[in-house]
């Protein structure tokens, strides 16, 4: 599932289509954010999600995991869980925007949360983008 978000200047705002859309707690690298820049300040810059939990934040660079696009990212399996959590973005020397909120229901999952994965850090993911690069520029030679 995908929650689109608008990003004009400085505000963010969830897209018309996510009103009917209801998201569910404890799911892993299901749920993607894509983020749709209509204004230039954001072109041509590495852009961040903060996802935020509980005072808890998480950052996701877009576009660093495999088969995604430059302005998408997975949602952290940390933040899924009820009653929601908040999203916001930032790029360059430091545009931000505003947070949007946004409401998860319980799921009947059950599993030992210990055993959970954790999120890749920010430096896991430059790699992980410098890899998906390099493939890239490997096979148009």
């Amino acid at each position: 599932m995908t929650l689109d978000f608008i990003v004009n200047n400085q505000t963010l705002t969830k897209h018309k289509s996510q009103s009917t859309k209801k998201i569910v707690a404890d799911s892993r690298n299901y749920l993607k954010a894509v983020f749709h820049f209509q204004s230039p300040e954001w072109e041509n810059q590495i852009c961040y999600a903060l996802f935020t939990i509980q005072g808890q934040t998480y950052k996701q660079i877009l576009g660093a995991e495999k088969d995604l696009e430059w302005n998408e990212c997975y949602v952290p399996e940390e933040v899924i869980h009820n009653p929601g959590f908040s999203v916001s973005c930032y790029c360059g020397d430091r545009i931000t925007t505003n947070e949007v909120r946004i409401d998860v229901v319980s799921s009947g999952y059950t599993e030992d949360i210990v055993n959970q994965r954790v999120t890749p850090s920010v430096m896991d993911q430059a790699n992980a983008l410098l890899k998906k690069y390099a493939l890239i520029c490997n096979s148009i030679l």
